[in-house]
């Protein structure tokens, strides 16, 4: 006892120390235990095919981005909007009321759009006494000028300028010609025009419109025209092969009109 009394902190130290190789040599038991049951639990386990995850549908916020990036712009001015343009109402033929607007260019439509032509034909040789000169016929259905809109003749020597081209020389026999060549303005090379084979582009339009409610047509108008629709008067000052445009003389308020899609060009 007194042995044990006066070395007892020896003793528990020993005692630990022999606990602890214990424990050391244990473990390595319990490692082995316990992988192998982990390796069973693995073996046993049945993995499930995971599929990848579907793409949401975003369709309604890519129509919302586009909306919020190209919003839509208020027409206040333009025809049925009477925010800021309140309508006139008058009476009708059978006592009825009707919008003023309706007898005005609102009733305007486009009946059809009829493309205009510069045309230069060659019509042969003139030969006389004194002087072999070439026929040329020129029609100018655009132009401003009405005498240059009929068919106007020309007898020209090569070399020649008629304003529209310059004759520049003549193909085949002189005395018996199968065409001659021209340098027209605007095109980049010369031209060759023979008697069945005429020089022919389009050079405008012409539109013929109607106003519904009074059944009123204003026929053949060409760009630089003036109408007068519902009391107020009106300026060409556009048309297209399937659009005219308007223009109000004092406000220069501008209105476009379409032609119907079950009409036709002329």
């Amino acid at each position: 006892m007194e042995f044990l009394k006066n070395n007892y902190e020896k003793v528990i130290l020993i005692a630990v120390l022999v606990l602890l190789a214990v424990a050391a040599g244990y473990l390595p038991i319990e490692y082995s235990a316990v992988k192998r049951s982990l390796e069973e639990a693995t073996r046993s386990y049945t993995r499930r095919t995971v599929h990848p995850l579907e793409s949401p549908d975003l369709s309604t916020n890519r129509q919302v981005i586009q909306r919020a990036m190209h919003p839509a712009a208020p027409q206040f001015a333009s025809l049925g909007h009477n925010i800021f343009n309140p309508i006139r109402w008058i009476q009708g033929p059978d006592g009825t009321p009707v919008a003023a607007e309706d007898f005005g260019v609102k009733g305007l439509e486009v009946e059809q759009i009829i493309p205009l032509y510069t045309r230069i034909e060659f019509l042969g040789v003139r030969i006389t006494p004194y002087s072999t000169r070439y026929e040329f016929q020129i029609t100018q259905q655009a132009s401003t000028n009405r005498t240059e809109r009929t068919p106007r003749r020309k007898f020209l020597t090569p070399g020649e300028d008629a304003g529209l081209f310059r004759f520049r020389e003549i193909l085949g026999d002189p005395k018996h010609p199968k065409g001659a060549v021209v340098e027209i303005v605007d095109e980049p090379k010369p031209v060759i025009i023979t008697t069945n084979k005429p020089y022919q582009v389009i050079a405008g339009y012409a539109a013929d419109l109607r106003q519904k409610r009074t059944n009123r047509l204003y026929s053949h108008l060409r760009v630089g025209d003036r109408i007068v629709v519902g009391r107020l008067v009106y300026n060409v000052v556009a048309i297209e092969p399937t659009e005219v445009t308007l223009e109000e003389s004092q406000t220069r308020k501008r209105v476009t009109l379409r032609l119907n899609k079950t009409q036709k060009n002329g």
